[in-house]
């Protein structure tokens, strides 16, 4: 497979066969337009040889790099280790030429490998991970030394309006609070609103904060975004090509939120509105139409080109070339 840019610059992906018995269709080698080439390197362990062992940069070259990447024996990632550089431990001393190993550490339940600990290339868990009897994470701790911090999950499902809620509190008394969607909506269990709640006080701050801090979250039956509101009550809304699922347009409400529960046109004459197209191969933005609000004086009817648009910010005219 080849990927060009409009500058003629070329990507060449090779990959293994369809049909291949043990890593179909898996990457073989990237060449780049320089004619650099990339290497990956699988498994000759049964059964784990679809997983990548050695992604090698510049094979050939007279200079090189790689990384390693190690697995247990259920195929979950256990190390990666990255090119190998000079760097000091973590008791000053000095290492010549060595590569830095990150580890991952799991527990079973049932069939779940469950993620329990990070340890970076100094020797430093950086992470914990405590779970319930559902799996469900209970605490986790980041962070090392003085700088270590921990962060505790609650979880609640509320039956009337089928939603499902997790609470984190870190160890400076922060809430997040995220509520899922239920999947008889979707296939999975996805974010639909994310709290964070203040404590009111703020040195900064004349009268403190406001309560909290909400972002809401619409998916459709794809799980793919297509609406979403920030804090401060603004609506973006996406619409999505039925077929790849690429945005098309993108429309940023001129009203708030709250303005369109009760009038859900409300505002809409000023609706500023990003259109994209794309490339028919690998669906890649093929040009970007800016917004231009959507009063009459800025666009011309379907039958006529339009060359000349006026500005909507500053009112003058701007002339665009016809193709």
């Amino acid at each position: 497979m080849r990927i060009r840019d409009r500058n003629h610059n070329t990507v060449v992906i090779n990959r293994f066969a369809a049909n291949h018995g043990t890593r179909p269709n898996a990457i073989d080698t990237i060449v780049d337009d320089l004619d650099r080439t990339t290497t990956f390197t699988y498994s000759s362990t049964s059964g784990q040889e679809h997983l990548c062992v050695e992604v090698t940069q510049f094979s050939g070259a007279s200079t090189t790099r790689s990384w390693q990447y190690e697995y247990d024996g259920s195929g979950s990632l256990e190390r990666v280790k990255t090119p190998p550089s000079d760097f000091k431990l973590e008791n000053g001393s000095p290492a010549s030429n060595t590569r830095k190993e990150r580890e991952y550490t799991y527990s079973t339940l049932g069939s779940t490998y469950l993620l329990t600990s990070v340890e970076d290339g100094r020797g430093n868990v950086s992470l914990r991970a405590f779970y319930d009897s559902i799996g469900d994470v209970l605490q986790v701790d980041y962070g090392a030394g003085l700088d270590v911090g921990t962060a505790v999950f609650a979880y609640s499902l509320n039956p009337t309006f089928d939603f499902f809620r997790a609470t984190q509190v870190d160890r400076a008394g922060n809430v997040l609070e995220l509520t899922h969607e239920n999947f008889t909506i979707v296939d999975t269990w996805l974010i639909g609103s994310a709290a964070v709640y203040t404590r009111g006080l703020h040195d900064t701050l004349p009268g403190g904060e406001v309560p909290g801090y909400q972002w809401i979250f619409t998916h459709d039956p794809h799980s793919q975004i297509v609406e979403c509101v920030n804090p401060a009550g603004t609506v973006e809304r996406f619409i999505r090509c039925g077929g790849c699922g690429c945005v098309e347009q993108c429309i940023r409400k001129k009203a708030t939120y709250n303005e369109l529960q009760f009038d859900p046109w409300d505002g809409a004459e000023l609706d500023l509105v990003i259109e994209v197209e794309y490339e028919h191969n690998f669906h890649g933005p093929a040009w970007i139409v800016e917004a231009r609000g959507n009063n009459a004086a800025f666009v011309g009817t379907t039958s006529s080109i339009v060359d000349t648009l006026e500005d909507p910010l500053t009112g003058t005219k701007r002339t665009f070339k016809k193709h």
